[in-house]
């Protein structure tokens, strides 16, 4: 994740309302260089003024964020456009603080082509405040959220270093999935229980009445292609994850995928104890006292793999 901050001169102006004149002292600038500065700065005032317009267009006052916030938001936005900081020029994300967290103060607006595309709830940190966020700040460990500019680029570092969402870490897998069948289940009900992608056809068949497996599975298989990406350099790699235990190969081989890149990687494995070690800090592949348990999850990785349509690299 890369954090671009707000300048002094915006902060000061969004907390007290300073209006601050600067001292112009005149220089040289060859013409050449003054026509391509005002046609930067003009299409920068175009499109900001364009993207302001959309605050009325959307309605969005109805859905409670403030015109400032949102002021605030395009005009950043507009600049780390002209900046060329962002991959995908049509999405922002904002969060309106000045809502407290049983509001929804999450919107996430299609700028080009005009459209609201999410409305709904998000919390801060609770370093922050309760229903209000009231306190802010920088410092890692400090659970308050943290005021400016993100770009996210899907990486992120964090106990293992640099990493890449597609990792098997638990931070990248662990993502809800989220079922409403009130004709079996009742609301409020979570399973702790793995799940997979390759679980969502047979739910929703079973929902439509079609014939599925009795149980939930009891293991999942992962598996990652892009291996050696230019933004990521992650080797390529794929796993069983069970109630208790992972176990990871990187087998690192670009395989002819689109997008992977040579040079292979030396291969190496992963056990990780989720249960004592939830946070993935201890490799425990090399300790001989886990080797039954790596034996028996190579054998669930060899059948998790062979229902799954896939090969051993």
């Amino acid at each position: 994740m890369v954090r671009l901050k707000t300048s002094s001169l915006t902060a000061l102006v969004a907390r007290y309302g300073l209006l601050l004149g600067f001292l112009c002292i005149p220089f040289m600038m060859p013409a050449s260089s003054i026509a391509g500065y005002r046609a930067a700065e003009a299409s920068l005032m175009n499109r900001e003024e364009a993207y302001t317009l959309l605050y009325d267009e959307l309605q969005l006052d109805t859905l409670s964020l403030s015109r400032k916030a949102f002021n605030y938001a395009v005009k950043g936005f507009a600049r780390l456009q002209s900046q060329g900081a962002l991959q995908n020029t049509n999405i922002i994300s904002i969060v309106d603080f000045s809502l407290p967290s049983n509001k929804k103060r999450l919107f996430v607006i299609d700028m080009t082509n005009g459209a609201l595309l999410f409305n709904t709830f998000v919390s801060h940190g609770r370093g922050s405040g309760k229903a209000m966020a009231t306190r802010f700040s920088n410092k890692p460990g400090s659970n308050m959220s943290s005021l400016g500019f993100y770009v996210t680029g899907g990486t992120y570092m964090g106990e293992h270093g640099m990493w890449w969402k597609g990792c098997m870490f638990e931070p990248s897998t662990r993502v809800p999935l989220i079922i409403s069948w009130p004709k079996r289940w009742k609301t409020g009900q979570r399973r702790t229980g793995a799940s997979s992608h390759l679980d969502l056809v047979q739910t929703i068949a079973s929902i439509a009445g079609g014939h599925t497996p009795g149980d939930w599975r009891t293991a999942m298989y992962y598996r990652y292609w892009m291996h050696n990406t230019s933004d990521h350099h992650v080797p390529a790699h794929y796993g069983v994850r069970t109630e208790r235990w992972k176990l990871i190969y990187y087998y690192g081989k670009p395989l002819g995928m689109k997008g992977a890149n040579p040079p292979d990687t030396a291969p190496d494995w992963e056990l990780f104890d989720e249960k004592n070690d939830p946070r993935e800090m201890h490799n425990l592949y090399r300790d001989p006292k886990y080797a039954p348990i790596v034996e028996e999850l190579k054998r669930e990785l060899e059948v998790l793999q062979r229902q799954a349509g896939d090969k051993p690299a």
